[in-house]
């Protein structure tokens, strides 16, 4: 089996010249159960095997309307912004300051992807696997990047910013079968995925991702994979001064400023000194994998479906920790944070201690905000009843069903925040949590009724 396809695709986004795109597919197929050598093989346990090699360019124009053109407009700061008054007698003008460079250059954002599958049905089909392995290079990746405030814009401009290699396993695997009046059906996915960025901007490596006032907290760098966590490494709380006056290179305190109760940070450099230069990857927001499960049973007339998702291995960085587990004295503080918080040697090794005047910076970004982002969700569960053709035909319909479901029925997870699961604003910076609004539990009772 073969199958080819080329599509062009155009977007007024682009400037002239960049506009069109072309895009090509190819894949191959070979069914081996209608080959002679799989003769009597198909007739027993083997209902069907299948291989499959695909090769395609896809685009992606997401950009805002715009882009290419640069912009000027008002900016009201806290001082007025670009307002001044002039003349003897003052009348306030109203200013205009660039906003967002144009970036005619921009173009297509194209992805190359390369894919190996093997489809296989046993058992009278009541087992199918789904396999696939692919490779995928993205080039010209759409991005915001940042620009240096000595620039004069408020807005950095999108580019054509870099090259990144994903690859990865899918796994689908349905298992079906009706035992007498007991029928049920599973459906699980299981995915990987390993990210390198090859390049990236005009130098080797983009930071992004700030959050509540602090630096950003994530950097997506060649060689590793995208929006990692960059921050200081913690190791530990300070219990005693003792501990302070040892904290040092030469006689010298690494942390002059420190108290008992204080974040005691990693001098990775050995410089004696706590700076950018000791500042280093402490996370990811890519999961080793992730899985779902759908489960479908049916007895006579009830039939129930469950279905769960979930991912591990990632981490989140739960930036509403500035707000939420250091005091400063004008904030409400999470539940249980003051019982958690040091307050006497040996007391925490984990939160530090509750202090108004942070001289010792201890809500840096650091490994303090990380944590473990694996999380299962029972996403939905349904319970139904159909009633009887027999019954329902004197009311003149031809089916009558009840049910009731329960949506986000419970979530299992090590993180301290709202949710683990996160909407994503940027590639550059997933995996933050910048407060977000919890999902609802939903509980619905139903009826269809079909006439």
């Amino acid at each position: 089996m073969l199958s080819t396809s080329v599509r062009s695709d155009g977007s007024s986004k682009f400037a002239e010249g960049n506009k069109w795109g072309v895009f090509p597919a190819v894949s191959v197929g070979w069914n081996l159960t209608n080959e002679a050598f799989m003769e009597g093989v198909a007739d027993t346990w083997l209902s069907s095997l299948k291989m499959r090699v695909g090769w395609g360019k896809i685009g992606n124009a997401s950009i805002p309307d715009g882009s290419t053109l640069s912009t000027v407009g008002p900016y009201a700061g806290f001082w007025g912004g670009n307002n001044y008054s002039f003349g003897t007698t003052p009348q306030l003008a109203i200013g205009i300051s660039p906003l967002s460079p144009g970036n005619v250059a921009l173009t297509w954002e194209t992805s190359v992807q390369t894919n190996f599958g093997l489809d296989v049905y046993l058992f009278e089909n009541k087992l199918s696997l789904t396999a696939d392995y692919f490779i995928k290079t993205t080039t010209d990746l759409l991005l915001v990047e940042p620009l240096p405030t000595i620039g004069g814009y408020q807005n950095a401009p999108w580019s054509n910013a870099g090259e990144i290699r994903n690859r990865g396993f899918e796994l689908l695997a349905t298992y079906k079968d009706q035992v007498g009046d007991f029928g049920y059906n599973f459906t699980a996915t299981f995915a990987t995925l390993q990210n390198e960025i090859i390049s990236i901007g005009r130098g080797d490596f983009i930071s992004s991702g700030s959050f509540n006032g602090l630096d950003d907290v994530t950097r997506s760098q060649v060689g590793s994979s995208i929006g990692q966590f960059f921050g200081y490494q913690v190791e530990g709380i300070f219990q005693n001064n003792e501990e302070i006056n040892a904290h040092s290179v030469d006689g010298n305190l690494i942390q002059p400023l420190a108290e008992p109760g204080d974040v005691r940070f990693a001098d990775l450099d050995g410089n004696g000194v706590i700076d950018n230069d000791d500042k280093t990857f402490i996370g990811s927001p890519i999961p080793d994998f992730s899985y779902s499960l759908n489960v479908g049973l049916t007895y006579k007339k009830f039939d129930l479906n469950a279905f769960f998702q979930g991912v591990y291995g990632n981490e989140i960085v739960n930036g509403v920790k500035v707000f939420t587990n250091y005091g400063d004295g004008v904030k409400n503080l999470q539940d249980g944070v003051l019982d958690k918080a040091w307050n006497g040697e040996g007391t925490s090794n984990t939160h530090p201690r509750l202090v108004a005047n942070d001289l010792n910076q201890n809500s840096r970004v650091s490994s303090l905000y990380v944590e473990d982002g694996s999380y299962l969700r029972l996403q939905n569960v349904q319970l139904g009843y159909n009633f009887s053709k027999s019954l329902i035909k004197k009311i003149g319909a031809t089916n009558l069903r009840v049910y009731a479901s329960v949506q986000n029925l419970f979530t299992l997870t090590n993180y301290t925040g709202i949710d683990p699961e996160l909407a994503s604003y940027s590639p550059l910076s997933t995996g933050i949590d910048y407060t977000v609004y919890p999902k609802a539990r939903t509980y619905a009772l139903g009826v269809n009724l079909t006439f």
